[in-house]
Order: structure tokens, then sequence, then C-alpha cells
């Protein structure tokens, strides 16, 4: 593990600090700000290098994956989902996550299973049979609210955020256009303005 962490160090000198931050953090069992540096590091996109993300899952994070926060853990490997080339690759991943469902608990298995469909309505995958893929998203919003209303009074609003998200995209597209605005307007509440990306925040304000 530190193997790996002294090699990405020396391959990306521009990454060093970042890299032995981690692993100092590491050594001193300090897993919420490790839990921390890892979100900084894997959310900046100019990080990813190749795989790196991935490897940086594999090689280390795997190592102690149990110890951390397991709504912040799901966010981590939403990151490393993404970095996936491979739309199917990513899925796979995301599925592997969700094996673990005992650990991860109720609000971190609803999160990743809210991240899956929404990648898979967005994505690539999606394109062979849009049919089946709207009718399963459709399923999905539906089951699965009963959950989310279960989280209510949780001080993390992700979860929220996630589900009115994937509703959104799936209501933009199938209609009808009023229970797309009513779960756009939900989105909005539950999803801090910084949060979002530019072209997300364009398209809530102009659709």
């Amino acid at each position: 593990m530190a193997e790996f962490l002294e090699q990405q160090a020396l391959l990306h000198p521009d990454q060093a600090e970042e890299y032995n931050k981690l692993l100092a953090l590491f050594n001193r069992r300090l897993w919420h700000q490790l839990t921390s540096s890892l979100a900084e590091f894997l959310s900046n996109v100019s990080n990813r290098r190749g795989d790196n993300f991935i490897q940086l899952y594999q090689q280390f994070l795997v190592k102690f994956e149990g110890k951390l926060n397991q709504l912040e853990f799901a966010k981590l490997v939403n990151y490393v989902a993404l970095s996936h080339d491979d739309p199917e690759a990513a899925i796979a991943f995301y599925n592997a996550m969700l094996e673990n469902r005992m650990r991860l608990g109720a609000d971190a298995t609803l999160y990743l299973e809210l991240l899956l469909w929404l990648y898979k309505l967005t994505s690539s995958a999606a394109e062979e049979d849009r049919a089946k893929t709207l009718g399963d998203v459709k399923q999905m919003i539906e089951s699965k609210r009963p959950e989310l209303d279960a989280l209510e009074g949780v001080m993390d609003t992700c979860v929220h955020s996630t589900y009115y998200q994937l509703a959104t995209e799936y209501f933009k597209e199938a209609g009808p256009h009023e229970s797309y605005y009513k779960h756009a307007l939900m989105l909005l509440a539950y999803t801090p303005m910084d949060s979002m990306s530019p072209e997300q925040a364009t398209a809530l304000a102009t659709d």
C-alpha cells in the first residue's frame, strides 16, 4: 500500500504532496481526515491520470473501506466509478460495491443504487435499449420512494438530491412536464448550488 502511494508520487511529482498526505493520514488512522482528503483528490478531475483513480481504490482504499463512514465512502466510490472509460466497466463497479449492502447500511446503499441508475440513464450504456432503461428507471423512482422518505431528517441531503436528479432526468425525457418541474424544484431544494456543475444549474434554469 505504501509502495503504491510512493510510486504514484514519483510518477506524478505534481501530485506527490497529495499522495504523501494520504499515506500520513492512513498511518495515523485519522479516518475522517483521510476521507476528506480522498474526496478532495478524487473530486478534482484534473487529478485523473489514466486509471489512477481505479488503482487508488484497488491498491489503497479497499484496504480500509470498512472503517470509513459508509455514506462518505459511497461518494468516493462514485468518483472512482465515473473515472472508468468503459460504461459497462463503470456499471460493473457500481454493482460490485452494492454487494456489500449489509456493511453499507440503508442510506449508502440507496445512494449507490440511485447513482447507478442515474449513470445508466445518462451514459451511452443506455442507448442500446432506451425504452427498457426508461421503464427500469421509472420503476426505481417509484419503488425507492418509501426508502427515501424513511431518511427524512438526515443531515446529509446527498441521497435526496440524487433521487430528485434521477427523477428530473427521467421526467425531462419521458414526461409529463408537470412532473419534471415538480422534481426539478425538489432537486433545487435538496442540492447546494455550489455543488452543481454550471451545466446542470443552467439546464434547470432554462428548461
